[in-house]
């Protein structure tokens, strides 16, 4: 064959060969955007799972929250009687332990519902 047209049929299979190589590189690069793809769609996937369960937790903390507070307050007001009553009859309050109780649980209650309410905020 003439010299020229072994010259011209080399150029032209590496001109074809470097075609190939960048189809690798697109399709290399296809299957990486591909999978990351799929591994944002899966945690996207996860967290929506996650807020709807926060959702639910924290219908229900506002629920019991609230539930808290009207007991709390009962609460309060049976300390406040026993109080009344003590002083009427002259008794001292530190003898009187279910009253120093009452008064720490509403001490708790009132913290649990300041917690819960800056969850539910």
């Amino acid at each position: 064959m003439n010299p020229q047209l072994n010259k011209i049929f080399s150029k032209l299979a590496e001109e074809k060969k470097t075609e190939l190589k960048s189809e690798k590189v697109e399709l290399a690069s296809i299957k990486d955007v591909s999978r990351g793809r799929q591994n944002v769609n899966a945690i996207v996937i996860n967290i929506e799972k996650k807020l709807s369960i926060l959702n639910k937790e924290r219908a229900s903390l506002q629920k019991i929250s609230k539930e808290l507070e009207k007991e709390g307050d009962s609460l309060e007001k049976d300390v406040n009687s026993i109080k009344n009553q003590a002083r009427e009859l002259g008794i001292s309050l530190n003898n009187i332990d279910e009253y120093n109780d009452a008064l720490k649980s509403l001490k708790d209650a009132s913290d649990a519902i300041k917690s819960a309410n800056k969850f539910i905020s």
